[in-house]
Order: C-alpha cells, then structure tokens, then sequence
C-alpha cells in the first residue's frame, strides 16, 4: 500500500487507532520516501522496555505501555521518512493527537529527520 497524500497518512492511521483495545485510541503508521506503509501499530497495555527507559527518561516513570509512535517505529524494518499518528474518539470521531513528551523525546534522539504528522 501507498500513502499519496497526507490525508491519506492520517486515515490510515485514524483506522489503526480503531483497532486499539486501549481507553486512549491511537494509531500510527510509519512510511518510507515512495510512500511505502513499513509498519502500522496502535497504542497498547502491554509494557516494553524502550518505552520504560524514555518514560523514566522523561520523569514519567507510571507511563510505561507501549504507545502507537513508539511501537511502529520498532516494527518498521528500515528507516522511515514519515509517521503519521492519529487519535481517534469513543465514537470513532478523529481527535488531536500529538506525540506525548516521551515519544517526542524518543523521536528526536532516534530519528531526528523523521517527518511527523498528527492529526
């Protein structure tokens, strides 16, 4: 699959975050520079030890579950050019949903020229 545009990205991520069992619905889909789709992943209750070390990093040692722009880029099995992260509502209804301190954080030490787009 291609993302052409940047609406695109954000709908695919906005249908990602739907599949997220978490009371925060987020979803995050990273591409690569021809618009390639290498990972997609939602936010999710499980913990994982990059998450715990960025969370405790960030002075936020309680919010160590996996969140959606963390766990895509972890599956993504090349450097991405784009991430693009939605959030979505109870009723499926898009939502702001900028990258929390610590996947900011994550993102700057580790991909510093990724391209992020939120919804």
């Amino acid at each position: 699959m291609k993302i052409k545009s940047e609406d695109d990205g954000i709908f695919l991520a906005s249908k990602i975050a739907e599949l997220s069992l978490f009371h925060i619905r987020v979803g995050a889909v990273a591409i690569d520079k021809r618009g390639r789709v290498l990972s997609a992943a939602t936010n999710v209750i499980k913990t994982h030890p990059v998450q715990a070390a960025f969370a405790k990093r960030m002075g936020q040692e309680n919010r160590v579950h996996l969140h959606a722009e963390i766990n895509a880029l972890l599956r993504a099995e090349e450097v991405p050019h784009k991430l693009f992260v939605a959030r979505i509502g109870k009723r499926g209804q898009l939502l702001p949903g900028c990258p929390c301190p610590i996947c900011q954080e994550y993102i700057k030490v580790n991909y510093p020229l990724l391209q992020l787009i939120h919804s």
